[in-house]
């Protein structure tokens, strides 16, 4: 069974006939290292499921989120009122992914209406995640908070990620984050803490 299908199913219960529409939808895609997948600003309303690969999710200031193997890409499906804040998506690796077009979520939800829970579920658990990250980020020590959540969520990206991009995440100079990274530094956040932070 295809991952993002595992992934599907996670969240809800669906008919063999939805399944069937979705494989019959959902086509593969690859972007190469470098690739830009979405420019910050414009708006291409598709949603993808990472295979292999990493991406960054950026705006004009700063990394404002990473997503990597068996994770929806979908920080960017904004209302088009919101088009100003739509962030822009890079590839960090070669991606292999599957991609879910306007035009085959349209079709599967005029089918299937159970389907948009689905969705609705998909975009719950990012908005989860960029809740748990805000929250880092009000943290006295942001940098430190950020460093522990992605030891915590995702450690092998501190190492297939470069460094200029890690440390636009965290929000601080490349300089700094090696120092670090090198010191492998631990906050002063209690395991309670970190256990909420990451849950």
């Amino acid at each position: 069974m295809e991952q993002y299908m595992k992934a599907l199913k996670s969240y809800k219960r669906m008919p063999g006939a939805l399944e069937d529409l979705i494989r019959e939808k959902v086509k593969p895609v690859t972007f190469t290292n470098g690739t830009i997948i979405q420019k910050k600003g414009v708006l291409c309303n598709r949603i993808y499921f990472i295979e292999k690969g990493v991406v960054r999710i950026y705006d004009s200031k700063k990394v404002i989120q990473f997503k990597k193997e068996n994770e929806f890409i979908i920080s960017y499906f904004l209302g088009e009122e919101l088009k100003r804040d739509v962030p822009g998506i890079q590839a960090l690796e070669d991606i292999t992914a599957w991609e879910f077009t306007p035009e085959m979520v349209e079709d599967t939800s005029s089918h299937f209406p159970e389907f948009s829970l689905h969705l609705t579920i998909m975009m719950m658990k990012d908005a989860e995640v960029i809740n748990k990250i805000n929250s880092c980020m009000r943290d006295s020590d942001s940098a430190s908070a950020l460093y522990d959540y992605l030891r915590g969520h995702a450690p092998d990206l501190l190492d297939r990620v470069s460094p200029e991009h890690l440390a636009s995440f965290l929000g601080i100079s490349q300089k700094v984050f090696s120092h670090m990274k090198g010191n492998n530094i631990r906050t002063a956040m209690s395991g309670k803490h970190l256990r909420r932070g990451l849950s």
